[in-house]
């Protein structure tokens, strides 16, 4: 399996790696708009990827339009006929059910299970793992929110992780104290063995070529797990984290 987990920030060099991960001089992408819980939202990120795929020379098609309930049949066709399925960011509970609601979750896990390339941005970077902290607000600057722990469905990575981790969150007006990572740390679940804190502009790659992945200097990729006192502990991630 090839998973690549962006964290946020810049896409293009990320989107590169995963690309490179499919093995295929011309590979085909599939978009999974499923974290667009607007139909403005949906169109602006549609033609963003859309446009970055272009300019890439890749041809990429989208899984379902905004709204709609696509048959297991079209959604066994366009995600058997591309190479890399991409999940772009948005709203984390929406995408966890819009995709549970589909069935398009369980075609995921088969589909990357059986060598297909998953890569996701932020909402969708955590799509694959078991456990997921995230912003469950689609306009975190007008109320007051917390972050929550998600099961986003798929599966495919036996962890819990958090996006943007080096990010400080708007609430209510004003930027949290607090970033993700902080959250992340001081809310980390007892029955959770490892968790994968992954930063703006970075990308942990699981699998079977595994990678820490960064384009700016302060980008990071951090394990967070509990030692045998119960602390938690937070280090670096290595390619041995990232194996499956």
């Amino acid at each position: 399996m090839n998973i690549v987990a962006i964290g946020g920030g810049e896409r293009t060099p990320h989107m590169i790696k995963a690309l490179d991960l499919t093995g295929e001089e011309k590979p085909r992408a599939l978009i999974i708009p499923s974290a667009a819980s607007t139909q403005s939202s949906f169109d602006k990120k549609v033609g963003i990827y859309s446009q970055a795929f272009e300019e890439l020379g890749v041809t990429a098609d989208v899984l379902h339009q905004y709204g709609e309930m696509p048959s297991k049949d079209e959604i066994d066709e366009k995600i058997g006929n591309a190479d890399l399925l991409y999940t772009f960011g948005g709203n984390s509970p929406y995408m966890i059910r819009t995709l549970a609601e589909q069935g398009s979750d369980k075609a995921i896990f088969d589909a990357v299970r059986k060598g297909k390339v998953h890569a996701g941005l932020s909402a969708g970077a955590l799509l694959p793992f078991r456990l997921a902290l995230s912003n469950p607000v689609s306009n975190p600057s007008e109320v007051d929110w917390e972050y929550e722990y998600l099961e986003p469905g798929v599966n495919l990575i036996d962890a819990v992780a958090t996006a943007h981790a080096d990010q400080h969150d708007p609430r209510l007006g004003e930027t949290r104290e607090d970033s993700r990572m902080d959250a992340f740390v001081r809310t980390f679940p007892h029955a959770t063995a490892k968790g994968f804190a992954i930063s703006n502009n970075a990308s942990a790659i699981f699998g079977d070529n595994a990678e820490v992945f960064t384009t700016k200097p302060e980008a990071f990729v951090n394990v967070v797990e509990r030692d045998n006192n119960g602390t938690v502990a937070v280090r670096p991630a290595n390619t041995n984290d990232l194996r499956l």
